[in-house]
């Protein structure tokens, strides 16, 4: 159900009436509903909305238990999540473990670091992501140099600022070069960031490096900040097949930015390629 028929149709009849809304569903993703779900967690807001949330778990019910692990057997993660379990996911969700993942702790000790850098362009943001060598997210810069009415030179010192503020321990730094060249040259022209390498987000390597983010999830490698803009993105990123080359897409739904969840992607990534290989034994 779109946001719209709500807005439009069923609020302004129970505006006319003084009536009230109930609503019972599992969350398709982190979408409105779920937006009124936390709002309605929030005592403060309890004279407009209040919710809750129930699963079969509360039923405490052994017999019940068995039937959903039965039926659990032939659902994918993201559908169990989702419909038995009421997780913020879609069934076509790319990301498993996403709430194992994010955490408040705050990571001081660690050896190196890697970044990633999704730069945007027009209305896209750009999102500066780093993360250890055991991929912990440590630190995230999300803006966008129009609506902050930057100028060139602001912007690229707002990129240099997050690269040497992680400097003495940083290993490499993946840099979006698509249609970047030249403010890749101009921050390059500085000798204290020889450690950006461009990289380059094409049909080819997009898949790629989606498929290791979506790994480090399955493994449950990775740890996220608790930020709501990054775990809103990562739940909306999905996949479908171009009817004409049959290859996989990856984006979020609706034309919703996507810019947090390819920034970490590519500093997952950076993370996995630059690590030391260590060491091979021949038997």
């Amino acid at each position: 159900m779109k946001l719209d028929f709500i807005n439009e149709v069923l609020l302004p009849m129970v505006t006319r009436t003084g009536g009230r809304v109930a609503a019972a569903s599992t969350f398709n993703g982190p979408n409105w509903f779920f937006d009124w779900y936390k709002d309605g967690q929030v005592e403060g807001n309890w004279e407009q909305i209040k919710s809750i949330k129930k699963t079969y778990l509360d039923l405490n019910d052994t017999d019940v238990e068995k039937t959903v692990l039965g039926i659990k057997k032939s659902m994918t993660k993201a559908q169990f999540d989702q419909e038995f379990l009421c997780k913020p996911v879609s069934a076509n969700a790319l990301f498993s473990n996403v709430e194992d993942a994010v955490t408040t702790e705050v990571f001081e000790e660690y050896q190196r670091v890697y970044i990633g850098m999704d730069i945007g362009v027009a209305q896209d943001y750009t999102v500066l992501t780093a993360m250890t060598e055991d991929f912990k997210v440590i630190d995230i810069d999300r803006f966008n140099y129009k609506e902050e009415g930057m100028d060139y030179e602001e912007f690229k010192e707002r990129i240099k600022a997050f690269y040497l503020k992680h400097d003495k321990l940083l290993a490499a730094a993946y840099f979006e070069v698509n249609n970047n060249d030249l403010l890749f040259d101009d921050l390059t022209d500085d000798d204290r960031l020889y450690k950006l390498i461009p990289f380059i987000t094409s049909a080819q390597s997009k898949p790629e490096i989606i498929r290791n983010l979506i790994k480090l999830f399955e493994d449950k490698k990775i740890k996220l900040p608790k930020n709501d803009d990054l775990i809103k993105e990562i739940y909306d990123f999905k996949s479908k097949r171009n009817a004409i080359t049959g290859n996989l897409q990856f984006s979020n739904t609706d034309g919703k930015h996507d810019d947090m969840v390819m920034s970490l992607a590519i500093c997952a990534y950076c993370a996995v390629e630059e690590q030391d290989g260590g060491v091979t034994l021949f038997l």
